[in-house]
């Protein structure tokens, strides 16, 4: 009998080491003062409210975070996701909105190169504003190469190819200026 809690205290060591790895393979570069995550945390549940109102105060409390701890690297992403939906639900030109966006998923990245939201909006902005489907499909994989994989990456990676930008799965299509073909921003946006 003793040999069978000898195996099993053997097994929940193992086990423990396993998740140990597991579960430091993706550590933030930064951990933010509370106040600030707790203003990141108010936009999260803001930016599902989908009104004119949820979406400013969505903005407000990520612009709270930043000012709180400009070292927070996620309310880069969220603000550039701001700018985005804003580019297209008519909130902004998608001239104004989609560089607004790269840079400030490009910051996030200064802050933590290896963020997969960061890495997931700038394989977005390329898709829809730059039609670069390459780079596009390398910044999805990029975000999708850490631990824990967020939803953001996958739909990201999904919205290109089902949003009707292509028209086939083998097509090479590409229009004359940039984004004028993009249901999702809808105009031409200029590159950084």
């Amino acid at each position: 009998m003793e040999d069978v809690f000898a195996v099993q205290d053997e097994i929940a060591v193992a086990i423990a080491e396993a998740l140990k790895v597991k579960l430091a393979l993706r550590t933030a570069k930064h951990q933010p003062n509370l106040p600030a995550y707790e203003a990141y945390l108010k936009y999260r549940h803001y930016q599902w409210g989908f009104t004119p109102e949820s979406l400013q105060l969505s903005r407000e409390c990520l612009e709270q975070a930043i000012a709180l701890d400009p070292q927070f690297a996620l309310p880069y992403v969220g603000l550039a996701d701001f700018h985005l939906a804003s580019s297209a639900i008519g909130g902004m030109s998608s001239q104004e909105g989609m560089p607004k966006a790269r840079t400030l998923a490009q910051r996030a990245l200064e802050l933590d190169p290896d963020l997969p939201e960061a890495h997931g909006m700038l394989g977005i902005v390329a898709g829809h504003c730059d039609l670069d489907w390459k780079e596009s499909e390398r910044r999805f994989h990029l975000a999708m190469t850490h631990e824990p994989v967020t939803t953001k990456p996958w739909s990201g990676l999904a919205r290109p190819r089902t949003s009707g930008l292509l028209r086939s799965s083998r097509s090479s299509f590409v229009p004359s200026s940039r984004c004028s073909a993009s249901p999702l921003v809808g105009q031409a946006c200029s590159r950084n």
